[in-house]
């Protein structure tokens, strides 16, 4: 291969991963991602959107900007920050299509029906439905009920994410729901005071 020809391919593979674009092809292509180490409270600070709720349905679409995306249809339990009703529509890049062609991009949570999820939303992406989750798994907690009767959170941890001395962090870290929940909502509170002066 030339080495001009190399250099495309390269700069082409480059503007795919900074714009999650993908191709249609028989295999999904893959982005690969990482994001800055975020704590709970940077997290929730960088949030436009938080709800808690019930993966209801999930399917895969080609967006109207020709990129692949997965809706998904959450009944709503709480929210945390925004505003809606009982069901919201949450898009995520990313998904296999029915002939099995799609993108991957990894780090971007992919949410099973039936699951019960805390999810951290960015703005919605300019002319699409489409929305990141804060911090790419930083930004998803799935919810489950322990041993002991009581309510877990568990986070991907900052596993794609990396340090400013680049290295990687570790696995996923599970937290007691109500503490979680009381940490969302001082880290609210402390924004609406600083926000209020």
């Amino acid at each position: 291969m030339a080495r001009s020809e190399v250099g495309k391919s390269l700069s082409l593979l480059l503007l795919a991963a900074l714009s999650y674009l993908g191709f249609r092809s028989s295999e999904p292509s893959a982005v690969a991602g990482t994001a800055p180490s975020l704590t709970l409270e940077e997290v929730v600070d960088r949030a436009s959107s938080a709800l808690e709720g019930v993966v209801l349905a999930r399917e895969a679409r080609t967006g109207p900007d020709g990129i692949v995306e997965t809706v998904y249809r959450l009944a709503v339990a709480r929210r945390f920050i925004g505003s809606g009703g009982g069901e919201e529509e949450v898009v995520l890049p990313g998904g296999v299509l029915d002939d099995g062609s799609g993108l991957i991009v990894a780090g971007v949570p992919e949410l099973e029906v039936g699951e019960s999820v805390l999810l951290f939303l960015s703005e919605r992406v300019q002319g699409t439905d489409r929305r990141m989750t804060v911090g790419l798994e930083q930004g998803r907690y799935r919810l489950v009920e322990g041993t002991d009767g009581r309510r877990v959170a568990i986070g991907a941890g900052s596993v794609f994410a990396r340090s400013t001395d680049g290295s990687q962090h570790g696995g996923p870290e599970a937290y007691d729901y109500a503490t979680l929940r009381a940490r969302i909502e001082a880290e609210l509170q402390r924004r609406g005071t600083e926000e209020g002066k």
